[in-house]
């Protein structure tokens, strides 16, 4: 889904964000928490840590419907994605994916797995011009029927 470039874009969008907020359906519930990103690039996949043995990922043992989102405010940034997410046990992707942060939360690697999310679909919208420049036309736009032209949106 998407070219390189398209993918290139979307992880220049939601890595230096880093955190995001992964919401998996459960029959009729809804379950989010905030999910610090792993990888190094964007593949269609995203990649997480969580607990073997935590509550999200007893809702993960089989594959289900999952969103997640990346926002940053202050830049205009934000990100939904969705798509099936599943707990993965691989020891050498495990290995290959650790780093300082996961060190930090998990004391005990054997308690740890992987979520892989395979995204099927996302949406985008990133401010393409500086805050002044989006606050005047804001208030341009305000007594007229001009619509501001402040973001870019895309769907893929």
């Amino acid at each position: 889904m998407g070219t390189k470039e398209h993918k290139q874009k979307i992880w220049e969008l939601i890595n230096p964000i880093g955190v995001g907020m992964l919401t998996i359906q459960d029959d009729m519930n809804l379950d989010t928490r905030p999910m610090q990103l792993i990888q190094n690039e964007y593949d269609n996949k995203l990649w997480f840590f969580t607990n073997k043995k935590s509550a999200h990922a007893d809702l993960l043992k089989n594959n289900k419907s999952a969103n997640i989102t990346f926002a940053n405010p202050k830049d205009g940034t934000f990100v939904s994605m969705s798509g099936e997410a599943a707990i993965v046990t691989n020891d050498k992707l495990t290995q290959n994916l650790w780093n300082d942060y996961a060190s930090a939360w998990f004391a005990d690697e054997d308690n740890v797995a992987l979520i892989e999310m395979k995204v099927d679909s996302g949406e985008h919208w990133d401010r393409k011009v500086d805050k002044e420049t989006f606050k005047e036309q804001i208030k341009d736009s305000m007594n007229s029927s001009k619509v501001p032209n402040v973001t870019e949106h895309e769907k893929f």
